[in-house]
């Protein structure tokens, strides 16, 4: 349900105004950095009003005292008693950077080498009190590059941490940060270093977090990007999570909230929901369990969003790496189609959605709210799968609406993160008019004497009656955070949110951070299943298990009265009768369609094939809607072989296809996402896209056959060693000799079939440590991980013996000599190099030239090829 009769209350009550604090003239400097999946919080004033009175001027709560209303400089506004800055980085980059500099002070310019990541060109967006001083990388507005990361002010560091503009470097000032927001718990971002890495390893266990594998480019070479998560040890030395002994630099959580995260998919994907297996196969390795190439975008490793999808669908988030293309960006460049399309390593939510949006074949994970407060869900520009929880035994494909998320068990939506604020100290230990242990309850100041008095109203928190203190404060106390504002700003944060879980309708809690969260995202007591904290080291995914903290009342509020995003209409079915958005290109290039045009589609749109045009992030029309499906089907199959190559042939001087329809070439097969359609796309297709109309799956040999046919001869124009002539559907064997991009596109083919390709295609199953029975299967995802299903050369979804059978009949290698034909000389050319003991004979690639190749070439000859 979406009504909010909270505001009808309010409304009815005549509290629709704010008041406004009478702070110190001086604020406070408070710093963050972390979530993006969080973004929205930090850009909402309810973040920042005042619940248990920091300023200690009697408005807060109902009052709507803001206590960072924004300021560009000095002299500052006297109602500001903090500022607040906040850099959108990442879950794991912001945990990071407060392991880096939670203890220690910059100084210095943005882009000193010392800072580290605390650098703008690494964050997405930062904020200063909401405004914007850093987008997508870029500084804007109040950035002042004499500050580290470009932050606008710094503060004191005589243990004040109020704000100053001096940027003089002398060791009176600088910039620390205060707290991470993370996604997820800060264990679920630790390395484990220990044993081997697993694609399902759970948080903590051997191996966890560790992949090795780094990103490549999209010519295969290496782009050196990571994908292993968090270590505690960092630029000023290490942090501390062992609370049975905490020092000075312990990591302290607080939790604020369930953060849904959705599995979003462009409409060119023809898709609606996917069984989570699946969706974990597809992000380990770029292609679902049916072989089909979809184009996987994820966030960075890093990112905590990226890390509680993963987590959720039961996947090490170190192994999440979808395409694993490019290194980390934040560069809208790199989300546009054209030359710097990137589909990886995403520095931002933002980033994701407008690579998602603009990438036909794209999923991938963002928030769920989003889609709400960034209007791709609710604009109709892209849309989320509906996820049957089948590895946690799950029955029912959900969708993460409000009632599936307050669910969280397998039949409801479970991909969530369990949101925190992490921080160095915690901040209980600050002084209890600071929101530490011992804070009073609030109270409605009837009189304007800023002293409770008897009978004046006030919000009962621990339900006993008596207006008190919360809970007693014991006189040993955890170290304290070094921000004593920071701390409370945390603990506003905090007893806001306790007290809507506990009184979730009354007034004290309108404007307040917990209301805000109570809004938009799941209170962690509102929720009737939560994931298993701690996780099984020896699982296979992280269960959900019955809340031991559930509020039925709470439940009841959230899902009837409260208004969150999550009950809108929208997020409740798939929209099926919208096409999505067009995609935006990289502007200022001439583009396969330009000729079309004269030229003219070079940064402004597509054209059709009745030369009308298809402006970028204008609305898709539904002859375009599914990409691939050239014969206008519905479906992207085997079936649309034909028709595509029709359309090549148009693109290249041929006759004219589907000639004044709304038919747009590059919508429907610009599979690779440079812009142009061409015959890497061809290749693309029949490498990936290729499916069986009958089985659904991939059949890599019918599909470059169905090219080669379609097109009446050599399509590739492919040679085969020894000048073998070629056969139709030869050029699936061409998979090596050029570096590949495993699980993004087909491009290590070097034009010519020979022992190159063999060699690469016996190499997925043998010797490789992926594979332990002989062959290389793609419905297992342990081996999946390890192996290109481009090898597959018979079209099986399996690389083995037959794989390797299929390139040496191609290839003829019975025609030991090379003269065309297959007769005893051939016998006599191969004894010879047999007894030479030559790398040539050796015919069954294992590496030794023995019998075991005379029995081999003799199969291949007694075959006649």
């Amino acid at each position: 349900m979406t009504s909010n009769t909270r505001l009808l209350k309010m409304v009815a009550m005549g509290m629709v105004g704010a008041a406004a604090s009478f702070a110190s003239a001086q604020p406070y400097l408070v710093n963050g950095a972390g979530a993006t999946l969080l973004q929205a919080v930090f850009e909402a004033p309810a973040s920042t009003n005042d619940f248990i009175d920091v300023d200690g001027d009697c408005l807060y709560a109902i009052d709507g005292d803001q206590l960072a209303p924004f300021d560009s400089g000095p002299p500052w506004n006297a109602n500001q008693q903090w500022q607040l800055t906040y850099r959108v980085v990442g879950s794991g980059n912001g945990f990071a950077e407060l392991r880096d500099w939670g203890f220690s002070w910059m100084e210095g310019a943005d882009g000193d080498a010392g800072h580290g990541t605390f650098v703008s060109g690494t964050s997405d967006r930062s904020l200063w009190s909401r405004d914007i001083f850093v987008d997508a990388g870029v500084t804007q507005g109040f950035a002042n590059v004499n500050n580290p990361g470009a932050n606008p002010v710094r503060s004191l560091r005589d243990g004040s941490y109020l704000v100053t503009t001096d940027t003089t470097n002398d060791g009176t000032n600088g910039v620390q940060v205060d707290f991470a927001s993370i996604d997820v718990p800060v264990d679920w971002f630790v390395t484990n270093s220990v044993g081997s890495p697993i694609f399902f390893a759970n948080p903590g266990a051997e191996g966890y977090g560790n992949n090795p594998v780094t990103s490549v480019n999209k010519d295969g070479t290496d782009a050196g990007q990571g994908n292993k998560l968090k270590s505690l040890s960092g630029l000023n030395g290490n942090i501390n999570v062992n609370f049975a002994s905490p020092d000075d630099r312990t990591v302290y959580s607080t939790a604020i909230a369930y953060v849904p995260v959705a599995a979003i998919v462009n409409y060119g994907v023809g898709m609606q929901q996917i069984d989570m297996s699946n969706l974990r196969h597809a992000n380990a390795t770029g292609r679902l369990i049916s072989g089909e190439n979809l184009t996987v975008v994820t966030r960075d490793s890093g990112s905590g969003t990226r890390n509680a999808f993963m987590n959720g669908i039961g996947l090490d988030p170190s192994w999440g790496r979808g395409e694993n293309v490019g290194p980390k960006t934040v560069d809208t460049a790199n989300d546009q189609v054209g030359a710097d399309y990137t589909p990886s390593n995403k520095g931002g939510s933002s980033r994701m959605e407008a690579t998602t949006l603009n990438t036909r074949l794209g999923i991938g994970h963002t928030g769920a709210e989003r889609g709400d407060s960034k209007s791709w869900l609710t604009g109709n520009k892209m849309e989320v799968l509906a996820v049957r929880a089948d590895i946690k035994g799950g029955n029912t494909y959900a969708r993460p609406t409000l009632i599936n998320c307050l669910d969280g068990g397998p039949d409801g939506y479970n991909i969530t993160g369990p949101g925190v604020l992490a921080h160095i100290g915690d901040p209980k230990s600050a002084p209890s008019e600071l929101g530490g242990l011992g804070w009073m309850e609030p109270f409605t100041d009837g009189n304007g004497n800023c002293a409770y008095d008897d009978g004046e109203e006030f919000l009962d928190i621990n339900d006993n009656g008596v207006r008190d203190a919360v809970e007693n404060r014991p006189s040993e106390l955890n170290p304290a955070m070094r921000n004593p504002q920071a701390a409370a700003y945390i603990n506003n944060f905090r007893r806001s949110v306790e007290a809507f879980i506990a009184v979730p309708d009354a007034l004290e809690n309108f404007f307040t951070p917990g209301e805000f969260m109570a809004l938009n995202y799941i209170l962690t007591a509102a929720a009737v299943n939560v994931p298993q904290d701690p996780p099984p080291l020896n699982g296979e995914f992280i269960p959900t298990v019955p809340n031991p903290a559930f509020n039925a009342a709470l439940y009841e509020f959230v899902l009837n009265e409260s208004g969150n995003v999550l009950g809108t209409a929208r997020f409740q079915t798939f929209n099926d009768s919208v096409a999505g958005t067009v995609p935006t290109r990289t502007a200022g290039v001439a583009y396969s369609d330009s000729d079309a045009t004269g030229g003219s589609a070079t940064g402004q749109y597509y054209v059709d094939q009745a030369g009308n045009q298809i402006v970028y992030g204008g609305s898709m029309n539904l002859r375009n809607k599914i990409a691939g499906d050239f014969n206008n089907d519905g479906s992207r199959d085997m079936d649309d072989a034909a028709e595509m190559i029709a359309a090549w042939n148009d693109r290249n001087g041929g006759a004219a296809w589907q000639s004044g329809t709304a038919a747009c070439v590059e919508l429907l097969g610009d599979f690779n996402n440079d812009g142009n359609f061409d015959a890497a796309d061809v290749r693309y297709w029949a490498d990936g896209l290729a499916m069986d109309t009958t089985t659904g799956a991939l059949d890599r040999q019918a599909g470059f056959e169905a090219v080669d046919t379609a097109f009446g001869g050599n399509f590739f124009g492919t040679t085969i060693v020894n000048g073998r002539a070629y056969q139709t559907g030869d050029s699936r064997a061409d998979v090596a000799g050029n570096l590949p991009t495993v699980g993004f596109a087909p491009v290590g083919a070097d034009g010519v079939i020979d022992n190159e390709d063999l060699l690469y295609v016996k190499a997925q199953f043998t010797n490789n440590p992926f594979v332990t029975d002989g062959e290389a299967n793609w419905d297992d995802t342990a081996e999946a991980v390890g192996f290109d299903l481009s090898a597959d050369i018979n079209g099986d979804l399996k690389v083995n013996s037959d794989d390797v059978l299929a390139v040496q009949r191609i290839i003829c290698v019975a025609d030991f000599s090379g003269d065309g034909s297959v007769n005893t000389q051939d016998v006599l050319a191969f004894l010879n190099a047999w007894n030479s003991g030559l790398d040539s004979a050796d015919i069954n690639l294992d590496g030794n030239v023995n019998t075991q190749d005379v029995l081999a070439f003799l199969n291949l000859w007694n075959s006649g090829c």
